[in-house]
């Protein structure tokens, strides 16, 4: 928990140093797509990603930098193909980072850019199958499964973006869409199954294998915009 821990003293330090200025919490929710564009070893179906956290948003006097740190809970997704009808899943649980910096591009466009790190505390694998009809499904997991997984714990990457402020209500939000890319790797060593025990030799996961994330979402801003607001900046 050393990323939690390193954000949330990055959040009490900005509170103390901005304690004045006029910034604030916003609650993300988000969701996207990811592919493994640098390795075609694997036989990749499109992976998904979710998640949901906080972030805090600093602003220079005009608003047109901002540093946004945040720090969320994100689900990835990772999914290959044994057959046509076989799947293995691999869930990876983590505590995402974001050391984003926004910079204003005009009144209705924000440019984001920076460095995203997770810290992966849980992973669960599974096998799901459909039949031919595609009417039955079923999954299964077992410790058989795990073995020879061995997950790199610490991930690092950056992102680049746009977001979208709009007002709801009084209140500052944004729309999201960013790309995200992972330059480590998910996993210590490549991550093989046998056919005795999925029924095919298959490669799940490779040393060398990068994620691209395309990801939407929102920034919910908690604070309302005071009606004086054009008054005193006058």
């Amino acid at each position: 928990m050393k990323l939690f821990l390193t954000a949330s003293f990055l959040f009490l330090y900005s509170l103390m140093l901005n304690a004045q200025k006029k910034n604030s919490f916003n609650l993300v929710i988000g969701g996207g797509v990811s592919y493994f564009f640098n390795d075609k070893t694997l036989h990749r179906r499109i992976d998904n990603t979710g998640l949901i956290g906080i972030n805090y948003i600093i602003s220079n006097k005009n608003q047109t930098l901002s540093f946004n740190p945040g720090i969320n809970y994100q689900i990835n997704a990772y999914h290959s193909q044994i057959t046509a009808w076989r799947l293995i899943h691999i869930n990876q649980n983590l505590i995402h980072v974001n050391l984003d910096v926004l910079m204003k591009i005009n009144k209705r466009t924000l440019l984001r850019v920076g460095l995203i790190f997770n810290e992966v505390f849980n992973s669960t694998i599974s096998v799901s199958q459909t039949d031919v009809s595609g009417r039955a499904y079923y999954s299964y997991g077992n410790d058989e499964l795990e073995k020879g997984y061995s997950v790199s714990k610490m991930q690092a990457g950056f992102t680049i973006g746009l977001s979208f402020p709009f007002k709801i209500r009084g209140r500052d939000q944004k729309f999201n869409i960013k790309f995200n890319q992972l330059v480590s790797s998910l996993v210590n060593s490549d991550y093989n199954l046998s056919k005795l025990l999925v029924g095919e030799d298959v490669k799940a996961l490779s040393v060398k294998a990068r994620p691209a994330v395309l990801l939407i979402g929102f920034d919910f801003n908690f604070r309302r915009i005071k009606k004086k607001k054009t008054e005193e900046e006058n």
